[in-house]
């Protein structure tokens, strides 16, 4: 007999009922019911086949950024950045690669790819600790937008759980995707430009692309704004290129009369062998120095090979190796000279 406590009441378990029931409830199912657990269940398999494709896609995004030099970007994402001053610098580094189409197409598929998969895995809790690298990708592609005046890069396409996340982390950073970049003629524009840029130098590049947009958008509509940039730039030319031509005319044991920037009608620069003569667009000082340094190296070469033949093309490389990057940033931007 057992001692201490002893029960009063007790509960009798039909196990052979509980069977029996079981039984008929399983029953239920029908075979359509069945293909709809098997369904649930492939669904489920299938989120686990997921997990690597986004951590590849996010690898992705990452191995762009450091392909272009920038080796810190994972611990960026990661909000793991101790110095902000560095940070600060990091940033305008990323955007500051931007200024080619070509990495900011590269940005745009890698980013979408990436959201893609996270917004499928989004309430998985091994999607989790892609949010903060998510917001802050999302915020470098929205000062990309907003300093390149480039509406392409959006979050329009992005699904709702995704958009919800970055649009609240923007707001919280003062940038509101739903709005327009802030334009050049703005009350705003010089708020947000001290707002988002630390360094002298990335508050004049933003000035300049934004000053290359109302050019683009409005010189059809004002010519007085027109006459005014065409002669800021030609001025800026005329400081800024006869020296380098002579430089380069040294060099390659040529005399030059005269160098021109004025207005030509379909091409970036010319030259005149009987003058001596360079001419160039006035356009060409809104590219960057090298692309101006390779036009010089080009036209120069005309005096000596008329042709674009093997001899020319030898030449240009003898005076400027890395010219074939100019080349492509030209067959981007060139067609329409909008520089």
């Amino acid at each position: 007999m057992k001692s201490g406590y002893v029960k009063e009441h007790g509960i009798v378990v039909d196990y052979f009922g509980v069977a029996s029931h079981l039984k008929t409830a399983l029953a239920i199912y029908t075979k359509s019911d069945e293909k709809e657990l098997a369904d649930l269940s492939a669904y489920f398999r299938g989120l686990d086949k997921e997990i690597p494709v986004l951590e590849s896609r996010f690898r992705r995004l990452l191995q762009l950024f450091q392909d272009y030099g920038i080796k810190q970007i994972e611990q960026f994402v990661n909000q793991n950045m101790v110095d902000e001053n560095e940070e600060w610098e990091l940033v305008e580094n990323c955007v500051a690669l931007g200024a080619e189409v070509k990495f900011r197409a590269q940005f745009d598929t890698c980013i979408k790819a990436f959201f893609d998969s996270l917004d499928l895995l989004f309430n998985a809790s091994m999607a989790k600790e892609y949010y903060v690298p998510a917001k802050r990708m999302g915020y470098l592609l929205m000062r990309m937008r907003d300093w390149y005046k480039d509406e392409t890069l959006d979050l329009k396409w992005a699904g709702a759980k995704v958009r919800k996340l970055i649009d609240k982390y923007l707001e919280s950073q003062g940038i509101n995707p739903r709005i327009p970049p802030v334009m050049l003629v703005s009350d705003n524009f010089p708020k947000t430009l001290e707002a988002h840029n630390r360094s002298g130098k990335a508050r004049a590049s933003e000035m300049e692309h934004a000053i290359r947009w109302h050019i683009k958008v409005n010189m059809d509509k004002d010519p007085a704004l027109y006459t005014l940039f065409k002669e800021f730039y030609r001025k800026r030319g005329n400081k800024f290129i006869p020296p380098r031509v002579h430089q380069y005319a040294s060099m390659m044991g040529l005399t030059i009369d005269e160098i021109a920037v004025l207005e030509l009608k379909s091409r970036w620069a010319s030259c005149s062998d009987k003058k001596r003569k360079v001419n160039f667009h006035w356009k060409v000082m809104m590219a960057p120095a090298s692309v101006i340094d390779y036009l010089i190296v080009h036209e120069l070469c005309h005096f000596n090979h008329k042709r674009h033949n093997a001899e020319f093309w030898n030449e240009v490389d003898k005076y400027y190796p890395e010219y074939q990057k100019q080349v492509a940033w030209l067959k981007v931007y060139g067609t329409a000279r909008e520089v």
